[in-house]
């Protein structure tokens, strides 16, 4: 089931309230509720809407006018369980906000009164995923290494109504589908630490899309896996969350593509603003469908970038997850745990390498 986990209701399926002298249904009653901390300011609680598995969430009235059996009911006088947002907002990182709860009877007199509801001291944390608690599954995703010399622009020139596809890094290829001549550029930047850029990358990639460019993208294949991280069964689990580091003006849209089946969009951003910024979503995968067996099936993940203008990017990562999980931080490792995972890029070369041999003199 996918719902915001942010959103909490109490342990008891239906809440009754009553008179707290007569011990009678508080029928017609109001339920008030405030910001603990600014406790004239409405705040606001909400019932579970949608249907499954994309739960979403519907404001409540504020304040509550109870049945006339002393329930929780909505404005359309249905019963309806209660949620809370103890937050300032729905996103992870929110800082804690709770509530204040006044409760009154038909002729407004005070029944009672809660205070730093539903979870006082902060027991509650609105961090679902933090950084380092799972690993990130691209390779070299800070182009720590390069396939060219850093030191200097790679240009790609192409040729007519073709395809271009050219390995620039350990894992990552560009293809570059075009109707005419051309060419594009590729220069690594190493990044200072006192620019304070988020992620802490220590090199971005620049793309740079030259004329009759239809379609660009960069890609890596993980190579092997049929349909990682799909649900086996439709609607339940098979969470993606994928992220980038943007330059000022880049537009990147992140695919999953198996080898054979439907190719899924993970999320899409253009930053609009000045400055590097990190982007990213949560996608829930369809059931599997790639026909490719374990060992030659695949899965791609794409960055489709813009024919327009230049894309400066770093940080790529996909993460598998179980659940819904939002706003999951880039994990960040330092330049020689990234090149620790280039072991399977470079293992099959070493191998073959030719070694000496007895029998030479």
């Amino acid at each position: 089931m996918a719902t915001n986990s942010l959103y909490v209701t109490t342990k008891t399926l239906e809440p009754y309230f009553v008179d707290k002298t007569t011990g009678v249904s508080l029928a017609g009653g109001k339920v008030y509720f405030y910001k603990d901390e600014a406790r004239t300011t409405a705040k606001g609680v909400f019932q579970l809407a949608g249907a499954p598995p994309n739960y979403t969430f519907a404001a409540l009235p504020n304040p509550i006018t109870l049945s006339a059996q002393g329930t929780i009911m909505n404005a359309g006088g249905n019963n309806v369980a209660l949620y809370y947002l103890p937050f300032e907002t729905d996103q992870p990182g929110a800082a804690e906000e709770l509530y204040y709860v006044v409760v009154e009877d038909s002729a407004g007199n005070v029944q009672f009164t809660r205070e730093g509801w539903p979870s006082a001291g902060g027991a509650i944390s609105s961090t679902t995923v933090s950084d380092g608690t799972m690993t990130n599954q691209i390779s070299n995703s800070q182009f720590i290494e390069v396939l060219f010399d850093p030191s200097e622009t790679l240009t790609i020139a192409y040729v007519g109504a073709a395809t271009t596809t050219v390995e620039i890094a350990p894992n990552w290829s560009l293809e570059i589908i075009h109707n005419g001549n051309g060419s594009s550029t590729i220069v690594r930047t190493a990044i200072a630490g006192d620019t304070n850029t988020p992620t802490n990358p220590p090199y971005t990639l620049t793309i740079t899309p030259g004329a009759n460019i239809t379609s660009t993208r960069l890609f890596q294949t993980l190579s092997g896996n049929p349909d990682i991280w799909v649900p086996s069964v439709a609607g339940e689990k098979g969470y993606v969350a994928g992220g980038a580091l943007l330059g000022a003006g880049s537009t990147v849209t992140m695919n999953y593509n198996p080898s054979v089946g439907t190719t899924q969009q993970i999320f899409t951003d253009t930053n609009i603003t000045a400055a590097t910024a990190y982007f990213g979503d949560t996608a829930q995968l369809l059931q599997g469908d790639n026909t490719g067996l374990g060992g030659v099936g695949s899965v791609t993940i794409e960055l489709v970038l813009s024919v327009a203008a230049a894309t400066v990017i770093s940080s790529v990562q996909v993460v598998g997850l179980e659940s819904n999980e939002t706003g999951v931080a880039y994990r960040q490792d330092t330049i020689n745990r990234q090149q620790d995972y280039l072991s399977h890029f470079y293992k099959p070369a070493l191998a073959a390498k030719p070694i000496p041999s007895y029998l030479q003199g």
